[in-house]
């Protein structure tokens, strides 16, 4: 006689088993989405597939980039990147606005910076032209206006 060995039975992640116990403590053994099952097996059935929507759904929404300006998530829309960080196209109008309406608080110094602006940058003399975007993100101005930057060793 030769054994007879089953596929194991699929294993159900522990959200979608809580989820489960969630919809039962809320709506009954009998209800699902507010519907009403008379067969326990259909009922568990469809527990089971709701809980595991939700779920999905759950998961979906938390892997939804946040706006960096009003921390909700960006879903449905094209996010606008901004200081390499995804915001809302409205938030940006929003963020472009205040730039504008606050002219004292940004440096204009950075104004008079052109391409062959010497930086010092990790130690050596460079002009601005010649360094990379990133490069370029690391270099702060002095208050006698030199321009500084590098990366830390």
């Amino acid at each position: 006689m030769v054994p007879v060995f089953l596929p194991a039975a699929p294993i159900v992640p522990h959200a979608v088993l809580d989820e489960e116990k969630e919809i039962l403590r809320s709506e009954g053994y009998f209800h699902v989405r507010g519907l009403y099952f008379a067969n326990a097996f259909d009922a568990d059935k469809m527990r089971r597939r709701e809980a595991e929507r939700r779920v999905a759904a759950r998961e979906r929404l938390a892997a939804l980039p946040a706006c960096a300006f009003c921390f909700e998530k960006i879903g449905g829309q094209v996010a606008v990147v901004i200081a390499m960080k995804p915001v809302h196209p409205a938030c940006a109008q929003r963020f472009d606005a205040w730039i504008a309406g606050h002219p004292s608080e940004n440096d204009t110094r950075w104004k008079d910076v052109t391409d062959d602006t010497l930086v010092d940058f990790d130690g050596e003399m460079t002009r601005w032209g010649d360094l990379m975007v990133q490069d370029r993100k690391t270099v702060d101005m002095l208050p006698d206006g030199r321009l500084v930057g590098g990366y830390p060793l």
